[in-house]
C-alpha cells in the first residue's frame, strides 16, 4: 500500500520522535556550525594554532566602520570575485542601545563573504591572511569562532574527524572522538578509560549519572526587606524543577522587548533531552547543563534570583557573534541600571561556562571585541565568572583567560578541584591565567526529569515489587552527578552572590557601581585565599 509523501515533514504524515523533533529538525540540528583550522607542522604557521570558526564571514567590532573594512578587504581580494556584505544581528535592539545611540552601530557586524561570479569564495581565514600580508588594518576584525558549553571533553581539537563525518549517526555529538569524554552516553562506551582523565567520564567517578538527594531544598526566605542578589547564567537555559518554583528562576530576560538568546521551545535542551542524532533515546551531551548550573548557584546562594537566558544548543555549541549579541544586551541592562536609567536591571554576577581557543592569541588578528563587552559589564559593578576549560592544558581559553581591569568588578577564571578540595582535577585547565579553583568533579545538583533510552542492565521482579539495577539515564529523581569546570564557575558565582548579600544585609546595597565593584573584588580575593570552595 502506497503511503502519501509529505515533502516538508510538517503535515499529517510527519513522523516525530517523542521529544517533538521531526527528522528534518534533528538532521538540521546536527549540521556543522564551523570548520577546523588545524595548521600542519610544516605549514610555516608557527604562531597559528587550531581553532574552530564559521567560514563564510568575518566579524567587525564596534569602533570600526564595517563599510570601510569591507572596501579594504574587497581591494585585497579583487581578483577572487567576492563581495563583503555587512549584516547585523539583533537589529531591533542595536537601534535602541543607548550606549551607541550616536553612531547607531551594533556591538558586532557580521561581514558576509559572498561570491559574485562562478569562482568559489575564499574562506574567512584565507581572507584574513591575505589582508594581513597586504598591510590592511585588522584591528577589531576577526573570525567568528565556535565556542563550546559543557563538561569534560567538549574540545573539538581532540576529534579524529570533528565536523565532516560522513555518518552522523555514529554519535549525537559532532565532536566525536576516540576520547571517551565526548561520548554522549559514557555508560555505554565500548572502551571506557578507567584511569587518568578517562576516569571522570565513568559512573561513580564523576560522569553524568542519576543520584539521590536526601536533604532538604536550600532554605529561602519568603520575603525580604532588601533586593535579592541576582545571578545570570548564559547557557542552555533551565528546565522545570521543584527547587525553582516561586520565582527562583527567570528564564526569559528582555531588553526593550527583545529577548536575550534563544526562546523557541522546540529546540530547548532543558525540555527535550534528545534533539539530535538517531532515534536511540540517548540524552544529548549537554541537555540539562543549565538546570545543573542553576542548582549549584541556588545551593551556594539560596536567596538568589537566577536569570537563565538560553544561548547554547544540546551539543553545547555557541557562535561567538551570537554570544556577543547576548552580552551586548546584558551590558545595556546593567549599564542603564548603574546610570539610573529606565529599562535597566541590576545583575550582580554573570556566570559563563563556555569558551574557545584562539588561533593567534598574541597576534594583531586577535580581536578584543568580546573582552570589551565583558569589561563594560564589569564597569557596571557586575562580576563575570568564567570556567577555565576541561582539556588538561595551559593553553589560554577565552573568555576565561581575558585579563580584567583594575577598578572594575572582577573578570575571574575558575578551574576545578576534586571533592577533597585539596587537589586540582586532572581534567581542569591549569595555568597562571586561572585565578582560583572550586569543586567541579563529582558535583551533585538539580537535573530535569529526563529518562533516556538506556535501561537497567538487570531486572528481576519479586513479591509484587519491581526490582532492577540503577537505570543509568533515568533522571526522574531530579538530581545528578556531573564533572567539569562548567560547575566550578557557578559555585564561585553563587558564593560571591551570597557574600555580597551578607554585606547588603548589614549595610544595604550600594547603588554606586564603583562601590559594588570594590566589594566584589575584595570578596573574590578572599575566596581565592581560602581553601577551594
Amino acid at each position: 500500500m502506497a503511503r502519501p509523501i509529505d515533502q516538508d515533514g510538517e503535515g499529517d504524515h510527519k513522523v516525530e520522535h517523542e521529544s517533538g523533533a521531526s527528522w528534518q529538525r534533528r538532521e538540521e540540528a546536527i549540521k556543522p556550525l564551523g570548520v577546523v583550522l588545524n595548521p600542519s607542522a610544516d605549514s610555516g604557521d608557527k604562531d597559528v594554532f587550531p581553532t574552530v570558526y564559521v567560514p563564510d564571514r568575518l566579524l567587525v567590532a564596534a569602533g570600526r566602520d564595517p563599510k570601510e573594512v569591507a572596501e579594504a578587504l574587497g581591494a585585497v581580494m579583487s581578483d577572487t570575485g567576492v563581495e563583503f556584505v555587512p549584516r547585523l544581528g539583533v537589529v531591533s535592539f542595536a537601534r535602541t542601545a543607548r550606549r551607541r545611540a550616536a553612531t547607531d552601530q551594533p556591538a558586532v557586524t557580521r561581514l558576509a563573504i559572498v561570491a559574485t561570479g562562478s569562482a568559489e569564495a575564499p574562506d574567512a581565514w584565507t581572507v584574513l591572511r591575505a589582508a594581513a600580508a597586504a598591510g590592511v588594518d585588522l584591528s577589531g576584525v576577526s573570525l567568528d569562532h565556535l565556542l563550546t558549553v559543557g563538561p569534560i571533553g567538549m574540545n573539538p581539537f581532540t576529534s579524529t574527524n570533528p565536523f565532516t563525518s560522513t555518518n552522523p549517526f555514529t554519535s549525537t555529538n559532532p565532536f566525536t572522538s576516540t576520547n571517551p569524554f565526548t561520548s554522549t552516553n559514557p555508560f555505554t562506551s565500548t572502551n571506557p578509560a578507567s584511569t587518568g582523565l578517562g576516569s571522570y567520564s565513568l559512573p561513580g567517578y564523576g560522569g553524568r549519572q542519576p543520584v539521590a538527594w536526601v536533604g532538604q531544598r536550600p532554605a529561602r526566605a519568603r520575603s525580604r526587606k532588601i533586593a535579592r542578589p541576582t545571578v545570570m547564567v548564559l547557557d542552555t537555559g533551565c528546565g522545570e524543577h521543584d527547587w525553582f518554583e516561586g520565582g527562583v528562576v527567570e528564564r526569559r530576560v528582555e531588553v526593550d522587548g527583545v529577548a536575550v538568546g534563544k526562546t523557541a521551545a522546540a529546540d530547548d535542551p532543558e525540555v527535550n533531552a534528545d534533539l539530535v542524532g538517531p532515534l536511540d533515546g540517548q540524552i544529548d551531551p549537554i541537555s540539562g547543563h543549565g538546570t545543573f548550573i542553576a542548582g549549584i548557584i541556588l545551593q551556594a546562594c539560596p536567596e538568589a534570583t537566577i536569570l537563565t537566558p538560553r544561548i547554547a544548543d544540546s551539543l553545547g555549541r555557541v557562535i561567538e557573534s551570537d554570544l556577543i549579541d547576548a552580552l551586548d544586551q546584558v551590558a545595556e541592562l546593567v549599564l542603564r541600571d548603574a546610570q539610573g536609567l529606565a529599562g535597566g536591571r541590576r545583575i550582580d554576577v554573570l556566570s559563563l561556562s563556555l569558551g574557545y581557543y584562539h588561533e593567534t592569541p598574541d597576534d594583531v588578528l586577535f580581536s578584543d571585541g568580546l573582552r570589551a563587552l565583558l569589561l563594560e559589564i564589569n564597569a557596571a559593578g557586575c562580576a563575570v565568572i568564567c570556567s577555565a576549560g576541561n582539556d588538561a592544558t595551559d593553553r589560554p581559553m577565552f573568555p576565561a583567560a581575558f585579563p580584567g581591569e583594575t577598578g572594575l568588578a572582577p573578570l575571574v577564571s575558575v578551574g576545578a578541584c576534586n571533592p577533597n578540595r585539596r587537589t586540582v582535577s586532572l581534567f581542569s585547565n591549569t595555568a597562571k591565567w586561572v585565578d582560583l579553583y572550586a569543586r567541579g568533579a563529582a558535583v551533585i545538583s538539580t537535573f530535569p526529569a529526563f529518562n533516556g533510552g538506556a535501561q537497567a542492565v538487570t531486572r528481576r521482579d519479586a513479591h509484587g515489587q519491581e526490582r532492577e539495577c540503577i537505570d543509568p539515564d533515568d533522571f526522574t529523581g531530579g538530581f545528578a552527578v556531573w564533572s567539569g569546570t562548567s560547575f566550578a564557575a557557578p559555585l564561585v558565582a553563587g558564593a560571591l552572590a551570597a557574600r555580597l548579600d551578607a554585606i547588603a544585609s548589614t549595610s544595604g546595597w550600594s547603588a554606586d557601581a564603583t562601590d559594588r565593584a570594590a566589594f566584589a573584588t575584595k570578596t573574590i580575593d578572599a575566596i581565592a585565599a581560602e581553601k577551594p570552595l
